[in-house]
């Protein structure tokens, strides 16, 4: 049945032959087959080995995973894969043979179209495995870092949460957390308000007192005091809240593991205090009986030292109970049965007391040198020593400076100026006798740049004990000149300043006084030339002064050289005392206002030598004085240093309006002028520390000095003063301070709080005592 020949097809109900049997040429299925594998009358399934057609197929009535398909989703002869459009099993179900992340499931654990989540019981897949697309963290990751189920660790490489993250279950600390506060990659720093660790605790990485710590050893919630094992920090440490000897503080001055020794300045504990290990003179204590700190004299009952020991021999005592005993030999022995008389000896004479000799030019006691030498002699003097002055021309031989240091018990020589002073300190060496040495303006400024000088100055700085400097820009100058030296044998001590201006000076009188003596100097000077000589002397110079003007003879003194002026010593006494008779020793209080035409009163006091320049502004102030109507005087006072440059400002200042040349002033006197000025002003060159300016700062003056190192070291420009470079700032900043009552109020202010604060003279005498000690002990 079947065959091109015969009207019966196999599988019709009159055939004896089935669709697919053997003998049968058709199968179900084909073109001509009434049957489809499948039907009820078939006996072949779509998907048998006989069969032409495939679950699945368009034909075929049955779909892979149908209860009667012998073929599953996803079987190698399936067209259909679990979870596709057509296909009835999604991958996961349980009668797929495919699980979602399977390398032949088209579908991953978490995508949109997946039954299952990353994490799930039947999940083979956990958020942050290298096949997921979930990291424990995500937004749709059922995992965070951190959970029992979670590959990932907070802190982790690969994880987006860091211990301590407001998302994280773990802080930093925890014993799961991978960080610890304090690491690099912690947002969290021990002592933190969130933080479970405070520094020095077992499990912190960080000290009390490290860099990244909020805690100091010592504070309140630090479990770790100053000197403790693991503390980095000793007490007195410039970042330790302790100080050795402090209540909190187990460390006392003079302990093995203190850096602080009692008697330093940073100690609260002075050798021989209650609580101090030390006693003045032990070998551990920078106090030695005697000194001005030390509360324990030589020969006290409770003091290791006795009077005249080794290295005290220089010291003495004014208690009779501690006069030095005689060092004579012991009385014979008497013959046998002799009584030896009663030995009768009268105490030695005591040593003289130990002295300082301070050398440096002071004959005329007006200059800066002068007011400085006096002032160091005095503060000497208060430390316990005898001062003894001296001005380098009065010691012509070494057997002179022998002489002195023998009568006056002299243990160390000061001297104020490298140069000027040079031949007594080089002697000093000859001797040794140690020497320190003062700088002064004219060293650093003008004598270093004159190579005979230097090799001179040279010889003194390289054998000098120590050396003193006003303030750095000297200092600098200094190591910069002899880079040999070690830095620390330089120190630097501010000059202090002590007023008492006279209350009985008549500035009114003093400056009526000067105007008469101007008008006979241009009435005697009206047709006379002046002609500065050079320092050569070899300039011709043209001189037709009459010697009985006032004044410029009084300044014509040249400079420590007395009985070398141009008048004699009889006319100045003449001239000085008419001078001040005019002004009048009883005369009403100089505070009193001055007449109109004496206001303003600018005061420049100054040597006259040409270092000084005090011609600077002169012609600037003439010019603005007469617009003003002449009112107002400028007035120089100070003594002739340099006689050939005192000529030269007298016969300037004749053609000038409003400008006064005036003597040397006793200083009290002068401090006394100075507290009525409007104003002071310096025009120097070059200066180191003038004191002139330190003086009106405290005496409430305001000052407008030129901006040069000596003058910037004390005057902030429109703080604590006013500087200016050239003749038009200068007037600029007079005009500031005349016309703005609160802007010169307030740097006055300034200036008095500055001076007062930073030159005093007690800081000056410590600082003094220090650098004594420093050279006697060498």
């Amino acid at each position: 049945p079947g065959d091109a020949d015969l009207s019966v097809t196999p599988g019709d109900a009159d055939s004896p032959v089935t669709l697919g049997d053997a003998v049968s040429p058709v199968v179900p299925g084909d073109a001509g087959a009434p049957v489809t594998p499948g039907d009820a009358g078939a006996p072949v399934t779509p998907g048998d080995a006989d069969s032409p057609v495939t679950p699945g197929d368009a034909d075929s009535p049955v779909t892979p995973g149908d209860a009667d398909s012998p073929v599953t989703p996803g079987d190698a002869g399936a067209p259909v894969t679990p979870g596709d459009a057509d296909s009835p099993v999604t991958p996961g179900d349980a009668d797929s043979p495919v699980t979602p992340g399977d390398a032949d499931s088209p579908v991953t654990p978490g995508d949109a179209d997946s039954p299952v989540t990353l994490g799930d019981a039947v999940s083979p897949v956990v958020p942050g495995d290298a096949d997921s697309p979930v990291t424990p963290g995500d937004a749709d990751s059922p995992v965070v870092p951190g959970d029992a189920d979670s590959p990932v660790t907070p802190g982790d490489a690969d994880s987006p949460v860091t211990p301590g993250d407001a998302d994280s279950p773990v802080t930093p600390g925890d014993a799961d957390s991978p960080v610890t506060p304090g690491d690099a990659d912690s947002p969290v720093t021990p002592g933190d308000a969130d933080s479970p660790v405070t520094p020095g605790d077992a499990d912190s990485p960080v000290t009390p007192g490290d860099t990244v710590s909020p805690v100091v050893p010592g504070d309140a919630d630090s479990p770790v005091t100053p000197r403790d094992a693991d503390s980095p920090v000793t007490p007195g440490d410039a970042d330790s809240p302790v100080t050795p000897g402090d209540a909190d503080s187990p460390v006392t001055p003079g302990d093995a593991d203190s850096p602080v020794t009692p008697g330093d300045a940073d100690s609260p504990v002075t050798p021989r205090d209650a609580d101090s290990p030390v006693t003045p003179g032990d070998a551990d204590s920078p106090v030695t009986p005697g000194d001005a700190d030390s509360p324990v004299t030589p020969g006290d009952a409770d003091s290791p030292v006795t009077p005249r020991d080794a290295g005290l021999d220089k010291w003495t005592c004014n208690d009779a109970s501690l006069v030095e005993l005689s060092q004579d030999d012991p009385s014979p022995t008497p013959p046998p049965g002799k009584v030896a008389p009663q030995q009768i000896q009268s105490p030695p004479a005591a040593p003289p007391p130990p002295g300082i000799l301070l050398v440096g030019k002071c004959k005329i006691r007006e200059t800066g040198n002068a007011t400085t030498l006096a002032r160091l002699c005095h503060q000497v003097e208060v430390l316990g020593w005898v001062g003894v002055t001296l001005d380098p021309d009065d010691l012509t031989q070494l057997t002179s400076l022998q002489h002195l240091v023998r009568s006056h018990n002299i243990v160390a020589v000061v001297g104020l100026h490298a140069f000027r002073s040079a031949r007594i300190l080089l002697t000093c060496q000859e001797v040794g006798l140690p020497y320190l040495v003062v700088f002064g303006g004219t060293d650093v400024y003008e004598c270093i740049k004159e190579e005979m000088k230097l090799r001179v100055m040279t010889q003194v700085v390289l054998g000098a004990s120590h050396l003193l400097a006003f303030h750095d820009d000297v200092r600098n100058i200094i190591l910069q000149t002899w880079p040999s030296l070690e830095q620390d044998r330089i120190s630097i001590v501010p000059q202090s300043v002590v007023v008492d201006p006279c209350p009985d000076f008549n500035v009114s009188s003093f400056l009526t006084t000067l105007d008469d003596a101007h008008e006979q100097n241009i009435a005697y000077n009206s047709d006379v030339t002046f002609e500065l000589k050079g320092k050569n002397n070899q300039d011709a110079r043209e001189d037709k002064i009459d010697n009985n003007i006032p004044f410029r003879e009084l300044n014509s003194a040249k400079e420590n050289l007395t009985g070398e002026t141009t008048v004699s010593s009889s006319v100045q006494e003449k001239l000085i005392q008419n001078c001040w008779t005019k002004c009048g020793a009883n005369s009403p209080d100089k505070h009193e206002d001055l007449p109109e035409k004496f206001e303003p009163l600018v005061v420049l006091v100054a040597g006259l030598r040409p270092v000084k320049d005090v011609l600077f502004v002169v012609d600037a102030w003439s010019g603005w004085h007469e617009r003003r109507g002449g009112c107002g005087r400028f007035v120089i006072v100070g003594p002739a240093l340099d006689p050939h440059y005192t000529d030269h400002v007298h016969a300037h200042i004749a053609r000038l309006s409003g400008v006064r040349v005036a003597p040397s002033l006793a200083p009290r006197k002068c401090q006394a002028l100075i507290k009525s000025a409007t104003v002071l002003v310096n025009s120097s060159l070059s200066e180191s520390m003038p004191s002139a300016l330190l003086e009106a700062m405290l005496l409430g003056t305001p000052v407008l000095a030129r901006d040069i190192p000596g003058n910037a070291s004390v005057v902030s420009h429109c703080v604590t003063g006013v500087l200016y470079s050239s003749p038009d700032t200068f007037l600029q900043g007079l005009d500031a301070l005349l016309c703005h009552q609160h802007f010169r109020h307030a740097l006055t202010a300034a200036a008095r709080v500055l001076v007062t604060h930073n030159h005093c003279p007690q800081h000056e005498r410590d600082g003094i005592f220090k650098v004594l000690l420093r050279v006697l002990r060498q």
